[in-house]
């Protein structure tokens, strides 16, 4: 059974409410290296909101190698990339295994820009470090998630460790968040992918969460780091520290924002 199927005291699991609320995005498309979208039916880009002046919004981004072939449509590895608002409600997403890491990195940085210069929480494992060096060093983008070894308060660290590292304990926390919000705000993922995503989204006999044999689950993945995203940068507004990480930002939008 999916860990997403959650049940209260309704007869309707929590992914099964989210379903009724699903939305056809306000266009499908592509978007070039240049940032020009433009609309196709068989296009990897949904958009479902486009960005307000004033929104603050939240990206996760999972990593494929980028191996599989144009026509190749059945493959197992997607990148893929989640945008929701300050409320969770899914505003973009993307998603193809076509791309190499360094050309990702590139749609990453022109989607990020395009929603207000998003916080971005990039998984770290593999591959997803050339996506993280390229937002870095060639597009110069600093408003990523970073993962700090002490604490110092006032300071921006030396020992930054940028992107989400994930192991099962991380990725249980992540999924968790993207969990509570599924039972929380059943109407703000709104993404027919995402949600069938969720639905073969098992725990395994070795207590490790994966998508069943034959499914993904990239997106999920991508959701749960922007929705960890979200509530990090929101508990930290609130004035609010976890034990085990912090969430650095280099945009002076707030005052709790490191700039």
């Amino acid at each position: 059974m999916s860990v997403f199927e959650i049940y209260d005291n309704g007869s309707l699991s929590h992914v099964t409410k989210a379903e009724q609320y699903v939305e056809s995005p306000l266009l499908t498309g592509i978007i070039d290296d240049e940032g020009k979208i433009t609309t196709s039916s068989g296009g990897v880009l949904k958009v479902f909101k486009e960005p307000s002046k004033t929104g603050e919004y939240y990206m996760g981004v999972d990593t494929s190698e980028g191996l599989r072939p144009i026509e190749d449509e059945d493959g197992t590895d997607n990148s893929a990339i989640h945008i929701c608002n300050s409320r969770g409600f899914t505003v973009c997403t993307w998603a193809s295994g076509h791309l190499e890491p360094s050309d990702f990195a590139n749609i990453v940085h022109l989607l990020a820009v395009r929603y207000n210069k998003a916080f971005i929480v990039p998984e770290s494992n593999s591959v997803g470090a050339v996506v993280i060096d390229r937002l870095r060093h060639t597009h110069k983008y600093s408003n990523i998630y970073a993962d700090r070894n002490e604490l110092i308060q006032g300071k921006r660290p030396t020992n930054a460790i940028y992107g989400w590292r994930t192991t099962r304990p991380s990725k249980n926390k992540a999924v968790d968040a993207l969990k509570t919000q599924l039972k929380n705000a059943p109407d703000t993922l709104l993404d027919s992918d995402l949600i069938e995503e969720m639905k073969t989204y098992t725990l395994e006999d070795n207590g490790a969460m994966n998508a069943m044999v034959g499914c993904r689950d990239d997106r999920v993945i991508a959701a749960a780091l922007a929705i960890t995203g979200m509530e990090g940068v929101q508990a930290k507004a609130r004035g609010m520290t976890a034990a085990d990480e912090s969430f650095l930002l280099n945009r002076p939008v707030k005052k709790w924002m490191n700039g």
